[in-house]
């Protein structure tokens, strides 16, 4: 099987789309219930996370090639049937979607590694009231 990975890059529409789409409630979550911000801090932190994720963001882009012998496989001079065709292409999409799910992982870890410490300086410049 042939690979070919690539990196793209995203315009800034369709990169802010991805963050609103992926993962905008996931960080939203965490910086409610695990950096216990207000809504304001919150609103604030989101702001600059999805900036960060905006300039930063790339994407993946894969591409899997069986060869015509790796299809071949049980009868080398006959050409590949359709059943074994559809089954290469169901594994090369369960192969891309498993690389994308870890990017959006990796992306997911670092933008919440960011947004503890975004959290931890917006707590110090706007201080909440004590009760």
């Amino acid at each position: 099987m042939q690979v070919d990975l690539g990196l793209t890059e995203l315009d800034a529409q369709s990169a802010a789309q991805a963050f609103d789409d992926g993962l905008a409630a996931k960080l939203r979550d965490y910086l409610r219930n695990e950096c216990i911000l207000d809504i304001a801090g919150t609103n604030r932190v989101m702001e600059l996370l999805k900036r960060i994720y905006i300039n930063g963001v790339r994407m993946l882009q894969a591409q899997f090639y069986f060869t015509p012998a790796e299809l071949r496989i049980d009868y080398p001079e006959q050409e590949p049937s359709q059943e074994i065709i559809e089954a290469s292409q169901q594994m090369s999409q369960a192969i891309g979607k498993q690389i994308s799910e870890n990017l959006v992982n990796a992306q997911l870890a670092i933008l919440y590694s960011a947004a503890s410490h975004l959290a931890m300086q917006d707590e110090k410049v706007f201080k909440r009231p004590r009760h």
